[in-house]
């Protein structure tokens, strides 16, 4: 992605390397998959669970970091280290030592509300956030272009390419689909978010 804005636009561009690399994991993958492959989708929803694992800690450490980051500063560790990073880790710590046994049952309970109501919610703050935009596009149709491409073209031809050199697609065509649907994905919802 950083290719797309490399040469002397990479500095002032770089907030735009999220939206052309970091994908809407699961809100946009899931549902496909579930039309897709009904028969399969238990097995392709826990492999994009663990995709989302891995992912998430990067897009709110190393994504956030290149969307808020200001011109001309510096790079610092600590820049990476975000709450939601932070909780991503705690998270999967948790589930490693088994908390979940740990936990009473009234609380899973009301954390389980909260995490049905996230996708809702993270959809009307993209919606309030994008119709409260003032749209100039004709000035930013170079930027949408080159972000466009590499996001929609390039990163999922480059996947395709990969799985075609190898026997994943032989040996585990649910993961195989899950890389491609997920290199093909549009940018993540949380990227508004952290902006």
């Amino acid at each position: 992605a950083a290719l797309a804005f490399a040469g002397g636009s990479f500095k002032e561009k770089r907030d735009l390397i999220p939206l052309a690399a970091m994908q809407n994991a699961a809100y946009i993958v899931l549902p496909i998959g579930q039309v897709l492959i009904p028969r399969e989708f238990d097995r392709f929803a826990l492999y994009c669970f663990l995709y989302v694992l891995a992912y998430n800690p990067l897009l709110w450490s190393v994504g956030k970091f290149f969307n808020t980051s200001s011109m001309g500063r510096p790079f610092a560790w600590r820049d990476l280290i975000t709450p939601p990073f932070v909780a991503n880790l705690a998270a999967v710590l948790l589930v490693l030592i088994g908390a979940r046994a740990w936990i009473p049952v009234p609380v899973k309970a009301a954390l389980g509300l909260v995490g049905s109501a996230t996708i809702p919610v993270s959809l009307v703050v993209l919606g309030a956030t994008l119709g409260g935009m003032a749209h100039r596009f004709r000035f930013h149709l170079s930027d949408a272009i080159r972000t466009l491409g590499v996001k929609l073209v390039l990163i999922p031809l480059i996947v395709v390419l990969v799985l075609s050199a190898t026997t994943l697609k032989q040996t585990d065509p649910t993961l195989a689909l899950v890389l491609v649907l997920q290199g093909a994905s549009a940018p993540a919802m949380n990227i508004i978010l952290q902006i």
